[in-house]
């Protein structure tokens, strides 16, 4: 993925940090390779490309803490078993608000819109739709996915609906626009166009629109 750090990153950190004072790097490609389909990291470890989902965090701290037996941090016979394990992922996991989610899903819904993926990032949406749907970003995202998958009745429900959560949200203003136009109700669309206007003045895009 070129989201990532590619090898020579990993090499360069490697050469430069050896032999230092410094912790040792891990080896967190190899560990993820390790556990992936095919060696191949992939969308069953990594949420967005780049960032694990939280039993990857589990693993990197489990690495982490044999990285300190070895240099003698914790008890060489330290292990801690699988309960105690469940019990402090539990108790990390039940403070976190649900808005952490609704980021994250987010974050991976943009990634997934920037690399042209809209039916993938429509997937997303509507796997956790119970937890964003009240949410202005989420309905803009969803909005913004119909109208590039040519669906302008539903992308019009989702932005009418982002207005309705937050009002005057500019990015929702500007894509309602480009729906209107593209649908071919012009004196809506300029409408829209002259209320983005008076946030921005003299914005070239909404000029050009």
């Amino acid at each position: 993925c070129p989201l990532r750090a590619q090898r020579p990153i990993h090499d360069i950190l490697l050469k430069h940090t050896v032999g230092k004072d410094d912790p040792d790097l891990m080896p967190l490609p190899m560990l993820f390779a390790s556990v992936s389909p095919g060696g191949l990291i992939g969308q069953e470890t990594l949420i967005d490309h780049i960032h694990p989902y939280p039993q990857g965090h589990l693993w990197i701290a489990l690495e982490v803490l044999g990285w300190m037996r070895d240099e003698g941090m914790v008890r060489a016979d330290y292990k801690p078993s699988t309960e105690d394990v469940e019990l402090v992922v539990n108790d990390a996991m039940s403070v976190l608000p649900e808005e952490y989610f609704q980021k994250g899903l987010l974050n991976l819904t943009k990634v997934l819109l920037w690399a042209r993926k809209y039916q993938e990032a429509l997937q997303v949406m509507q796997s956790q739709w119970e937890i964003l749907q009240n949410v202005a970003q989420a309905r803009y995202l969803v909005g913004t996915i119909m109208e590039h998958l040519g669906d302008t009745q539903s992308a019009l429900e989702h932005l009418r609906k982002a207005l309705e959560l937050e009002e005057d949200h500019l990015m929702v203003l500007g894509m309602l626009a480009r729906v209107y136009t593209r649908i071919g109700v012009a004196d809506s669309a300029k409408a829209t166009c002259v209320k983005v206007l008076g946030y921005k003045p003299g914005d070239p895009g909404i000029l050009s629109d």
